[in-house]
């Protein structure tokens, strides 16, 4: 809870606004930022550990400036949205901060929790548990991220000419850049996950959806360059939402 008008559940990657009930969905770098910005709240935090945790260990690396700038606009933005833009504060030549003027509190999770269902849906369903104070997402996500993806990642580095790795992913027709995608056969789920996520062709030459049918996982490969000699791109994993 942040001054006791805006619900934070990084779980759900979401900012609600008590107010109005508003949601406002964050990207997962930005999301997990926060969370550690928050975890260090009154410090200054510097890019580097930023990126380590958001990222995942090695992450410093490839993790360009203009990406991690792009990842703290977009969470400026969601902030400034919800009705706390200035909550992060930039050290010069150090890093990022939030005040400790701003009120911080863990909540129970009831907080954020969907309606119950009534007696009627579910005669059957059992006591429910004593709620538990919200957790913020653990530092060993990020990298468990990394691990799982960098395979892909570096798969598609070394592709060439003779041998795309993606050549035999399907196409998501009416894109402006290059998008293929496989472990789906629905093309509407796809484009549903990229607008959810707030991912386009804008600025990217080419992107590649993976979904896991065995996790509710979905993982993005985005390539702002992407050609047979030379490719610049981001992994980007999501918790897909089930289908209704």
């Amino acid at each position: 809870m942040i001054n006791n008008s805006i619900i934070f559940n990084p779980l759900q990657r979401v900012l609600q606004t008590l107010t109005s009930d508003e949601k406002h969905s964050i990207q997962t770098p930005a999301c997990l930022c926060l969370v550690y910005l928050l975890r260090n709240q009154g410090d200054v935090v510097t890019r580097e550990s930023l990126i380590k945790f958001a990222w995942g260990e090695g992450a410093i690396t490839y993790v360009t400036n203009n990406t991690f700038y792009q990842t703290i606009s977009h969470l400026r933005k969601v902030l400034d949205a919800a009705g706390v833009g200035n909550m992060i504060t930039t050290i010069p030549r150090i890093g990022l901060t939030i005040s400790a003027e701003y009120s911080v509190a863990l909540q129970p999770a009831e907080v954020t929790a969907t309606p119950a269902i009534t007696v009627e849906e579910a005669p059957r369903q059992p006591a429910a548990r004593k709620p538990q104070p919200a957790r913020l997402k653990p530092v060993w996500f990020a990298g468990w991220c990394m691990i799982l993806f960098l395979l892909p990642l570096l798969t598609g580095l070394l592709i060439t000419r003779q041998n795309d790795v993606f050549s035999s992913w399907k196409t998501l027709p009416g894109q402006f850049c290059q998008v293929r995608y496989k472990g789906s056969d629905n093309p509407d789920l796809i484009l549903q996950e990229m607008k959810r996520n707030q991912i386009s062709c804008t600025e990217n030459s080419a992107i590649f959806v993976m979904q896991n049918p065995r996790v509710m996982r979905t993982s993005f490969l985005i390539c702002q360059h992407y050609s047979s000699r030379q490719q610049q791109c981001q992994v980007l994993l999501v918790s897909r939402r089930p289908a209704v």
